[in-house]
């Protein structure tokens, strides 16, 4: 059979026709069952789907039809890659109010504003981006969401956004300045990693810990505060911010990662004398400035 079905879930199209129909007893559409089916054009899918699992379609460059029923809850990542003849008019793929993908050209995309989120890598390598305003409906940006966008300068993110999933902005190499909403309480590994222009980055008093790599080789940055209500950093967080020489550390910081200083050669820290980052600095030889409290 060219469907390969088990247990209701479809695991692999082996087929070469242009137009497949699911059989109505599939719930689940596996990962990968579609890889690169060049010569579908057209698929129907049951209209009691539940699921549609990771690279799903993944590079079926001449599918043109897919309706999704309303019926599926979960959507994997890269579900859609290379998927481009699937897009509206302004080049995104849309379902339920989540960009999924995005395959026009435009310098500046205009988000549509009821969308909610931005999924995993929807805008990953798009090197044509310069500029981009999140419209303020956007919760959650999902991994990766931005990352390699090598030429995007400037990225607005509104104050309902929420989440800002592992490696979102890693090797936006343009980037300058990055405003973090109040409400973000993490900042993930990888978030910026790599930002080798990004010169101020404004974190907010709701972010409470810093995730691995998350502003490594930022190696514009100079100086840096750190939340009062941050209570851990991650490892390698700053490494190889060649230019950093002030870290603003707050008392509240209980822990601080393996290497996060490497290649960090003019640092110094300011931050409560007695605290926790106080003693690290000591511990690692960093030159240390006591803030005044009072």
């Amino acid at each position: 059979m060219e469907l390969v079905i088990e247990n209701g879930i479809v695991k692999e199209y082996t087929g070469i026709s242009s137009v497949v129909a699911i059989p109505e007893n599939v719930i689940a559409i596996g990962n990968y069952a579609f890889e690169n089916c060049t010569t579908v054009e057209l698929i129907k899918l049951p209209k009691n789907l539940q699921t549609i699992g990771e690279h799903a379609f993944s590079g079926c460059t001449n599918l043109k039809h897919l309706k999704i029923p309303d019926s599926v809850k979960r959507i994997g990542a890269y579900a859609f890659e290379d998927c481009a003849m699937l897009a509206d008019r302004d080049g995104f793929l849309i379902h339920r109010n989540c960009v999924f993908n995005y395959f026009g050209s435009s310098r500046e995309p205009m988000i549509p504003p009821m969308i909610t989120e931005i999924a995993t890598g929807a805008f990953l390598g798009c090197r044509q981006i310069e500029r981009i305003h999140l419209p303020h409906s956007i919760r959650s940006i999902g991994a990766l969401a931005f990352a390699h966008c090598n030429n995007m300068e400037l990225i607005v993110l509104p104050p309902t956004l929420r989440q800002i999933g592992y490696g979102a902005f890693l090797g936006c190499t343009a980037l300058k300045t990055v405003t973090v909403p109040e409400g973000v309480e993490r900042i993930e590994d990888l978030v910026f990693d790599g930002c080798t222009r990004l010169e101020h980055i404004l974190l907010p008093q709701s972010v409470t810990s810093i995730g691995n790599y998350a502003f490594s080789r930022c190696s514009a940055l100079e100086e840096q505060s750190i939340p009062s209500c941050v209570n851990t950093i991650g490892n390698y967080a700053f490494c190889f911010c060649e230019r950093l020489h002030t870290l603003t550390l707050p008392r509240s910081v209980v822990s601080i990662g393996a290497d996060i200083f490497n290649h960090c050669k003019k640092l110094s820290i300011c931050t409560e004398k007695g605290s926790y980052a106080h003693f690290f600095a000591d511990d690692m030889k960093i030159p240390v400035h006591f803030l005044d409290v009072h």
